[in-house]
């Protein structure tokens, strides 16, 4: 985990824009790692020693999770850069005319 958070952390600030949401981002990141440093106690106790069929079945659970909310997730931003690439003239300007756009302006690009 520790070896792929600096990774998971560039691609996050990347694909998300604004000073105050990119910092948000950050924060709601090591609110989930940090939560997840206090719950390991109590997913793997001391009476299972030492198969701790309990704490691998929740793992492979939320391992799960995370590869479909992945899936999911880079398929929206696909479909997204897509539809921002394909934009009509009033389309592109109306969504320019949007103060302070942050990732929702037409120009930004999702990194994948």
């Amino acid at each position: 985990m520790y070896t792929a958070f600096p990774i998971a952390l560039s691609w996050l600030t990347k694909n998300v824009g604004g000073h105050t949401k990119r910092a948000m981002a950050i924060c709601c990141v090591h609110a989930v790692d940090h939560l997840g440093g206090v719950l390991k106690f109590v997913i793997y106790p001391e009476v299972d020693k030492p198969i701790y069929r309990k704490g691998h079945l929740i793992c492979a659970g939320a391992t799960a999770v995370a590869l479909l909310s992945t899936f999911i997730l880079r398929r929206s931003m696909m479909k997204e850069n897509q539809r921002r690439q394909f934009l009509s003239v009033d389309e592109y300007r109306r969504e320019d005319a949007v103060e302070e756009p942050c990732d929702k302006h037409p120009d930004f690009r999702y990194v994948l």
